[in-house]
């Protein structure tokens, strides 16, 4: 029950700060529409999640707290957190080479290999999704912009 709790919580804080993204303008894309897609999923999971601890214990079955779970879920909201703080200072390149296998490893993905692949493959599988395929630009970092670096 608890970690339904939990997920249900964070999909609404997630849901929150995804309102937060302004508008597109006509004829675009809203940038928000994946995060609060996500922000949705994991109100559902967490929904169901809770559903299923109500069931269990109207049957008498007795629950187990999974802490590890718990603790996973917790260091990936923190994560997110920080992943969206360093897409502001970094531009989104950078933050997103460190994000997924950082992920993966929170995850259980201990092989340098996976973890190799995983800081590049996403950065690009995300760029042609979204500035690509949807035609959002990426956002640019304050303090250091990698897009630059191609540019020279």
């Amino acid at each position: 029950m608890k970690e339904g709790i939990i997920s249900f919580g964070l999909g609404l804080f997630f849901a929150l700060g995804a309102l937060m993204v302004h508008a597109a303008p006509e004829g675009e894309t809203w940038a928000g529409s994946l995060p609060m897609a996500a922000a949705c999923a994991l109100m559902l999971v967490g929904g169901l999640m809770i559903r299923g601890a109500a069931v269990s214990r109207a049957a008498e079955i007795p629950e187990s707290t999974n802490w590890g779970a718990i603790r996973r879920v917790s260091f990936l909201a923190a994560l997110a957190v920080l992943y969206h703080q360093a897409i502001g200072a970094f531009g989104y390149d950078l933050p997103t080479a460190i994000a997924a296998p950082t992920a993966l490893w929170l995850f259980g993905v201990r092989r340098v290999l996976p973890l190799c692949v995983a800081a590049v493959v996403c950065p690009l599988v995300l760029h042609v999704l979204f500035f690509v395929g949807l035609g959002v630009f990426p956002p640019y970092g304050s303090l250091i912009n990698p897009i630059e670096w191609f540019r020279s």
